[in-house]
Order: C-alpha cells, then structure tokens, then sequence
C-alpha cells in the first residue's frame, strides 16, 4: 500500500468516525496498546496549548459559564489557554521579599481554579519593569512603583520605603538588570512560586519577562541586531 493511500484512509476515519460508532478496543498483547476511535463532531476542534488564547480574562462559548459577573462574551474562535501577566510588585508584600499570600490567593490561585473548572489552562508572565504611565489598581502595591517590589529598590538604591518613592529612573532602570543583587532576588522569588506552583495541572507554562519593560527588552535588541544584520 503507498504511503499516500494509507494517509487517506487514516485522514478518513478520523474525519468521518461515524463508521466506527465510537468504540473503543484494547488490545490484551504485551505492547498493552488502546485504539481510540473519536467521536464524530461537526464543532471546530480547538488545539490544545497553542493558537488563540484569552488576555486576562475567562472566555467559553458555554451560556452557563459561572465565572461571569455579566453576560458571558463569546469567543470566536474558542481557545484553550488564558493568559495572565503580574509584576513583581504584586506579588511579594511591599516591605521585604516573602510572598504575598492575599495577592496570590485574589490572582494566580483563583485563575487557576477557574481555568481548570472551564477545561483551560494558563499561561503566566511575570514581569519586572512596567511602562512609565501603566496604571497601578491594587491597593497593596505603590502608586509611585516601577514594577520591582519596594523593598528591592531600597535595596539596589536607596530610596523607596516608608512612603517613600519606588520610581526607578531611566538610568536605574537600565543598569538594574545587570546588578548581582537584583539577578540574586529574581532567583530567590522564581524559585518560591516554583515550588508553590509545581505540577499544578492547569497550569501550562510560564513566560519569564523580567528584563525590561514588560519584559520586553530581549526581544526588542534581538530585532534590532536582526535588522541590522
């Protein structure tokens, strides 16, 4: 049989499983091997991990969803991944480096017990450097922050408890991500939201974008020298 015929013949059961009345044979050899036969849908399949995703909110063309505090908005096409993106500032308390039990709590957790009650999974960013007009809404975190906690910027420079300002300037920002002592605290923060969120199965990944502007900065040198190139 050519190659080609039988990549026909497996595209066609699986696009018209009809004939196979969605059974499910085991078979009893050594290999302990299963053939699945899908069930015939005429819904858009929706590929699991990758494709469209959903931007800081829970999205499903299901009416029922309780997750909304309004009517539900429909997602078309519908995804499987919702994506988050938190600084470090919200996340650890204001003053010293341990987690921000509340603020993990009110966000990472609950996103993830919705994801999983939805069938999605998260995707996280963290992030170290917000832009200079990006709002601040959580009343734990400075109004007068530039995305890394407080407490690490009185570290790195100085200034920034006690009511005082945890603005970075344009200078501290740059040479901050060079700093032994920033690289050391990013570690340590990772490190514990590692083990406090290891194998969580709503989980999907985590993008780490902690040098820069949103993150951002890697990518933006790695297309400049591209263009330059």
């Amino acid at each position: 049989m050519s190659s080609t015929l039988l990549s026909f013949l497996i595209a066609s059961s699986v696009l018209n499983p009809t004939m196979n009345n969605n059974h499910i044979h085991t078979l009893t050899d050594n290999n302990n091997l299963a053939i699945v036969i899908p069930k015939q849908s005429n819904k858009i399949l929706i590929n699991p991990g990758i494709g469209f995703t959903e931007l800081e909110r829970v999205v499903s063309n299901d009416p029922e969803n309780p997750f909304y505090e309004g009517p539900p908005v429909i997602s078309y096409p519908d995804t499987s991944t919702m994506y988050y993106r938190w600084y470090w500032d919200q996340l650890t308390t204001a003053t010293d480096p341990q987690l921000n039990e509340k603020m993990l709590e009110d966000k990472i957790d609950s996103v993830l017990k919705i994801a999983a009650a939805v069938n999605k999974k998260v995707v996280i960013r963290f992030m170290a450097l917000r832009g200079k007009n990006d709002p601040i809404y959580d009343p734990d975190v400075n109004k007068d922050s530039s995305g890394i906690p407080c407490w690490l910027v009185q570290e790195l420079y100085g200034h920034g408890v006690n009511g005082g300002s945890c603005h970075l300037s344009d200078s501290e920002a740059v040479n901050m991500f060079k700093n032994p002592l920033f690289i050391h605290r990013m570690r340590q923060f990772l490190d514990v939201l590692g083990k406090r969120y290891d194998h969580n199965k709503a989980l999907l990944r985590i993008d780490m974008g902690m040098v820069g502007t949103w993150g951002e900065w890697i990518s933006q040198v790695m297309l400049h020298q591209q263009v330059r190139v």
